[in-house]
């Protein structure tokens, strides 16, 4: 049985939400689940796509977090956590490749 937030669009919405608001949503992707930071949704090459601090992610101790992409259709169950997060990234709008399309981004400030 497919998650009722896992219609393009419904994902779409909900990560935009977050963005907007500067909160973590969790999704499952590649079958883990994650918590994510959304920094940006935006268009690629005709598909939707996520660009996302992971907070687990391991690093070096000298590294900073950059945003991980992930493509939207990739993600499941996605939902907006309610833990708030501070933007690491000053993006600014900008799109991270000439081609991308940005639907939304974090406000910087």
């Amino acid at each position: 049985m497919q998650h009722p937030n896992d219609d393009p669009a419904t994902k779409a919405e909900i990560v935009a939400k977050a963005i907007k608001t500067r909160q973590m949503i969790e999704a499952t992707y590649n079958g883990a689940l994650l918590t994510l930071a959304p920094h940006q949704l935006f268009v690629r090459r005709d598909s939707l796509y996520v660009g996302a601090i992971n907070p687990q992610k391991a690093r070096r101790q000298d590294e900073e977090p950059t945003l991980g992409v992930f493509k939207l259709a990739g993600l499941s169950k996605v939902s907006v956590t309610g833990l708030a997060f501070d933007p690491v990234t000053p993006l600014g709008g900008q799109p991270s490749q000439p081609e991308d399309m940005v639907l939304a981004s974090v406000a910087q400030g």
